[in-house]
């Protein structure tokens, strides 16, 4: 068979990674000025493709503003192909809505400059999830190219990507990688030599005419005079033929001329051919921890809010500060950025787009929740009493309500109350408050402020209550103050009566202080909290009747409740009985602690290394708290680690750091979840850390969390023979993992910790959480499991990891399957927690109990509720996390507003409205499917 060549010219553009930003822009600007110049000059040099991303059309302009006008003629004649990505990112470590918000800034970003690049193009992410195939089938794009991660279920250049929903994209896989053509020569007979090298190579998984070949790497500039060269060589070469082409071009010729297909289903996670670099997932794990709650803060919080905020008439422009919100946080999703794989200072600036992204964020959700709060209608509440105004963003009716709000007088809340007047108990603890502003001024000159006060805005916090008292001839003048109103106020009223007080002439001095309530966590079981919704509870005097049928103690040596009875051992660990399936899960919260002489990419065992699997005495056990909603124990242990490696990195260092590990262990009386919260500071380097849960029974699978699905992977890791890097049985996961055996099961949620391993253990079966892992280099290249460097070798001791570190995590066991146990809802309501707000009584048209967005099966996951492009509409993103059919009911928050299924740039799929039967809008589910729906009030 002859050969057609299809040379693509393109770079591959890593945004920062051994180099800050803005040193590669530099070099972005080079190679982009170098690109024009000769895509001036030559015609023959037809396309190429930047990278699939759009971010460095902006990146470019900041700095060549002029070359506008060039760079979109290029764009739109289709000899520059651009997107559909904005950044490339990681797939496994930023959510599956981030990934959304990504090809979609991606593409809207293209369109403003030409036309997109409709190809999931993909050449150096780190593996890929399993639902890729859907998400791009949701953007129009039905087509992908891939390198890492394919193992032997693929054997062509082109085959079937399939994801669990049944989606399937034709997809081409970089058997000879995405930089096998770079710096070609440019003298023909040379050139000839090489282009015959690339078929050879090729062969074996090139079954048709067309074969694709790579000139491009990272941050490599276009070949000048390449297209010319390329016709002199192949003249000369039998059988072969060549153009200068782009990615569509390719995959239209591989579409013809492939008879058949392989197909693949799921993830891609193989080292056999390449190296998969797993260990990018535990690297510098604070910035993956504050991408979750960023992430959380964006998606579960401030999108639903502000949505539901602008449908109840706030007109604040939530939706320009949310995009760029986004903006920031996608900045911060590049492969080699979120992965933790580049040079410190890489780090450090992302550490200021996460802060950004924290205040943006936070704002918006408080400002959104505090307007909410104020439409809460809260009528039937006594007058004068505070209320709490709660918003649960998962699906999950009986929470565990713990929050921090400011209180006016905590020492008088002893209980809360729903509509229903039944008292609930609360447990609390009250904190400091914060002072805003304190001054002791003149009468008049105050009477003068006070009088030309306009709303309840001081210093850009709000007033909530004023508050004053007389001592001799001091007016002691308290504002009561936060940073967003809470409920109602007749601020014109007290300033009225202030003005009356201060007219009083025997005043001599005025002592004003601005303060917030009291910060006081509030802990109570509420059993139905309305789902994506709003509920308000009074805050009550009274004290709620004790329930003496529920039980809750605590002791230095054991916690029990009507679910678990936990023994604490001298070790620290804990044995948890479950009371109903009578499972016994023994040595628990095991910190086991393994020297590492790998880099950013791989964990790289010490062999014959010390492992630390003991504290190097008893633990030290004290009790936190004792109900009546939760009890909580502290246990205390310390490890003696390796302080690092052997200056020959053959063995553990003999000098040891004696490391103090703190954990909460907490147990409620109305849920069966144990909870932790583990603290520590982290001296030691080289090194990996992690907190192992043991089941009493052999599993062959574990199920892990990924996005918009639940995937299985196999407890046993692959024999490392044959392979290119050594197979690692630590993975990537969301929020959970568990494992089963059908009739007993044990689950882990956590809240950002994005590595786990499922491994046999004496007892039967382990999960491991990998807390932290240290080490000071971006690669090596005397590795064992990898048999070269993966990147430049320089040195990061910031990677090491050290100083404080929180982690927090929960502990679950039940009987069954994992669906029938509803764990996915209980591991996303630990994980997205509701949140609250103090407000007051007032009449609203908001009911407490009113939900943005119902369905009626706990399977399917309301997974975002968002504006929509169509003003006045917004939209709710659903998805089946089984993998099995399923059905439900939708309700929307405006029950008389009309449906549209649409993909996910909002392109309805029939202009025909989803039909409404009793209850909702009845939506049917493919295992693992994904749906978008467009939600239009009527007006």
């Amino acid at each position: 068979m002859g050969k057609h060549l299809v040379v693509v010219p393109h770079t591959h553009w890593d945004r920062e990674w051994y180099m800050p930003f803005e040193l590669f822009r530099k070099r972005l600007v080079s190679m982009m000025d170098h690109l024009l110049e000769i895509m001036q000059k030559d015609r023959k040099f037809k396309y190429f493709e930047l990278d699939g991303q759009t971010i460095v059309l902006l990146d470019y302009l900041a700095v060549r503003p002029e070359n506008e006008p060039r760079l979109r003629r290029f764009i739109e004649a289709g000899r520059i192909l651009i997107g559909p990505w904005y950044v490339q990112p990681d797939e496994f470590l930023v959510s599956g809505e981030a990934l959304i918000r990504n090809l979609r800034k991606g593409i809207k970003l293209a369109k403003e400059f030409g036309k997109p690049s409709m190809i999931g193009y993909m050449p150096d992410q780190f593996g890929h999830i399993a639902q890729m195939p859907q998400i791009l089938a949701q953007f129009g794009i039905r087509s992908a190219i891939v390198w890492r991660g394919v193992g032997d279920t693929v054997g062509q250049t082109q085959f079937l990507w399939e994801s669990p929903d049944g989606t399937r994209i034709f997809t081409i896989y970089l058997a000879d990688s995405y930089s096998s053509a770079a710096f070609l020569p440019l003298k023909p007979a040379v050139l000839k030599q090489r282009l015959n090298e690339l078929i050879k190579r090729q062969e074996q998984y090139c079954n048709i005419e067309s074969m694709l070949i790579m000139n491009g790497l990272d941050h490599l500039e276009p070949q000048d005079g390449l297209a010319s060269q390329l016709d002199k060589a192949v003249s000369g070469m039998a059988g072969v033929t060549c153009e200068m082409g782009n990615f569509g071009i390719f995959i239209a010729q591989a579409q013809k001329q492939a008879q058949t297909l392989s197909v693949h289903r799921g993830e891609f996670r193989s080292s056999k051919r390449v190296p998969l670099i797993p260990g990018v997932t535990s690297a510098r794990v604070r910035q993956k921890q504050q991408d979750f709650v960023n992430s959380r803060l964006l998606e579960k919080y401030v999108e639903p809010l502000c949505t539901w905020a602008t449908l109840c008439g706030d007109t604040r422009p939530h939706r320009d500060f949310v995009d760029y919100a986004w903006r920031l946080t996608l900045e911060n999703h590049p492969h080699d950025s979120i992965c933790g794989c580049s040079v410190d200072p890489v780090h450090e600036e992302m550490e200021t787009r996460f802060e950004k992204v924290r205040q943006v964020g936070e704002i918006l959700r408080d400002d959104a929740l505090s307007f909410l709060a104020g439409r809460l209608d809260t009528a039937w509440m006594e007058a004068d009493a505070p209320a709490l105004c709660v918003y649960n963003p998962t699906s999950l009716a009986g929470q565990v309500v713990d929050v921090i709000v400011d209180v006016e007088e905590p020492d008088f809340v002893n209980s809360l109350r729903d509509r229903r007047g039944k008292p609930t108990p609360v447990q609390k603890t009250i904190g400091e408050r914060e002072l805003f502003l304190g001054a002791q001024e003149s009468p008049a000159m105050i009477r003068e402020q006070v009088a030309g006060m306009e709303g309840r805005e001081l210093l850009g916090y709000y007033i909530n209550n004023i508050l004053w008292q007389r001592e001799g001839n001091v007016l002691k003048l308290n504002l009561i103050m936060g940073r967003a109103p809470a409920g109602e106020a007749d601020v014109q009223k007290r300033r009225d009566e202030l003005l009356l007080a201060l007219s009083d002439p025997s005043i001599e001095l005025v002592d004003i202080k601005g303060v917030s309530g009291a910060k006081t966590r509030l802990s109570f079981f509420a059993a139905n909290l309305s789902p994506t919704g709003l509920n308000a509870f009074l805050l009550s005097p009274e004290r709620a009747a004790e329930d003496n049928e529920r039980t809750l103690r605590v002791a230095p040596d054991e916690l029990e409740n009507d679910f678990y009875r936990v023994r604490i051992n001298e070790d620290g660990t804990l044995d948890i009985h479950d009371k109903a399936s009578g499972a016994a899960f023994r040595r628990c919260l095991r910190f086991v602690d393994e020297g590492d002489r790998g880099d950013s990419y791989n964990f790289d065992e010490v062999s014959g290394g010390e492992v630390i699997d003991k504290p190097s005495g008893k633990a030290h056990v004290s009790v936190v708290e004792d109900g009546p909603v939760r009890a909580t124990v502290q246990i205390d242990v310390s490890l003696r680690i390796p302080d690092k490696l052997s200056p020959a990195r053959d063995a553990r260092s003999t000098n040891y750091i004696d490391t103090p590990i703190a954990t909460l262990v907490s147990i409620y009386r109305d849920i069966k979840r144990i909870d932790f919260r583990t603290t520590f500071d982290n001296q030691c380097e080289d090194h990996r850390l992690r907190a192992l849960f043991s089941a009493p029974f052999e599993a062959s699978e574990v199920n892990v969390e990924s996005a918009f699905c639940v995937v299985k992977r196999s407890c046993i890791v692959e024999p490392g023979e044959g392979h290119f890097e050594k197979p690692t049985g630590a993975g990537p996961q969301k929020t959970f993992s568990c494992i089963e055996n059908g009739s007993v099961g044990m689950a882990l949620f956590n809240r950002g910790i994005p590595e786990i391993e499922a491994a046999a253990d004496k007892d039967g079966t382990s999960l491991a959480l990998t807390l932290v892992r240290s080490i000071g280099w971006l690669s090596r290249d005397d590795m064992v499991v990898r048999p070269a460097a993966a990147g430049p070798q320089l040195a990061v001791p910031g990677a090491q990891a050290k100083g404080p570190h929180t982690f927090e995590y929960a502990f679950t066991s039940y009987q069954g399957s994992y669906t029938e146990a509803n764990i996915v809802a209980h591991a996303h309501a630990y994980a997205f927690p509701p949140i609250a707000i103090i407000t007051n009584r007032h009449k609203g048209s908001i009911r407490g109990g009113t939900s943005l967005a119902v369905v009626d099966n706990p399977n399917i996951v309301v997974s975002a509720v968002e504006a929509s492009r169509l003003k006045g509409a917004y939209v709710a993103r659903l998805y089946n996390a089984t993998g099995s059919p399923q059905e439900t009911r939708f309700l929307p928050v405006r029950k008389s507003a009309i449906l549209y299924e649409v993909d996910f740039l909002e392109k309805r799929r029939s202009n025909e409205t989803l039909q409404r039967a009793k209850g909702g809008v009845k939506l049917s589910f493919r295992p693992s499917e994904i749906k978008t729906l467009q939600i239009v009030p009527k007006r």
